[in-house]
């Protein structure tokens, strides 16, 4: 991948994503990694699917794409 196709597509994310970083025991990456394979996920779809029903619970409502 060409220098230029790179800084696209990291400005394009920086435009539209935010980025979260968490931290978790030891184990617990290979755990959602195997969950999420199981599901035909990759983790981050996998992650994401679980934020929105505990975040509708408590009334804070994130945006979905599309």
């Amino acid at each position: 991948m060409a220098k230029q196709d790179t800084n696209y597509i990291n400005r394009y994310n920086r435009e539209n994503y935010d980025r979260v970083v968490i931290m978790v025991p030891k184990g617990t990456k290979d755990n959602i990694k195997a969950e999420a394979k199981r599901r035909g996920q990759s983790s981050n779809e996998f992650l994401l699917s679980l934020i929105p029903e505990k975040l509708v619970t408590k009334r804070v409502y994130i945006r979905k794409k599309g």
